[in-house]
């Protein structure tokens, strides 16, 4: 059987008493002073605390916010890239469509213009057939008229030539039957 070892507490710190007297010479003979030693440790570990509070989680959360915000540029970046790519085609889908519908409203244009001369020059032919037909009758009328106004001025000068020549000679009666015979042929004549 084996026996069981009972633990000695005072062995025990008598070693590690030995260990550290030991520690404490070996930094002394280096020019080290433990408790001096301690305090920077504890120092280090203050300043290490108060930095990582401090200093290093803003640094890192600013550092991730920058990382976020160069990542969220370069989305937009590229989904301006694709906007302007989109824009580009629907500009040039746009110029081509505005080209044909110039065309078009241009060929209407010549069309409209075609049809308006074509319309105007009969307009204008009916207007002078129009014209000429006023003028024809207006002469037809003009012409009735000074015909009717010679007549009679012929009829007067017939009468009053006949009365001066044969006033005299004739007597009323066979005077009218005349100037009528005479105004009959002249009717006749023109007539």
């Amino acid at each position: 059987m084996q026996t069981r070892r009972i633990p000695n507490f005072r062995e025990d710190l008598r070693g590690i008493s030995g260990l550290i007297s030991d520690m404490a010479e070996l930094l002394h003979s280096l020019g080290i002073e433990w408790h001096i030693l301690i305090a920077q440790i504890i120092n280090f570990a203050i300043l290490l605390a108060v930095l990582a509070k401090f200093v290093y989680k803003p640094v890192l959360q600013m550092i991730d916010e920058r990382r976020e915000g160069t990542l969220r540029a370069i989305e937009r970046e590229e989904h301006a890239s694709t906007k302007l790519a989109r824009a580009e085609t629907d500009r040039e889908a746009i110029i081509a469509e505005a080209h044909q519908e110039s065309a078009r409203v241009i060929e209407a244009s010549r069309q409209t213009g075609e049809d308006l001369k074509k319309r105007l020059t009969a307009d204008a032919k009916a207007e002078i057939a129009k014209s000429q037909a006023s003028a024809e009758k207006k002469l037809k009328e003009d012409k009735v008229r000074l015909f009717g106004e010679v007549k009679a001025e012929i009829g007067t000068l017939v009468v009053t030539t006949i009365e001066q020549t044969l006033g005299d000679v004739l007597d009323p009666r066979t005077q009218g039957k005349m100037v009528e015979q005479a105004l009959a042929a002249i009717r006749e004549s023109n007539g």
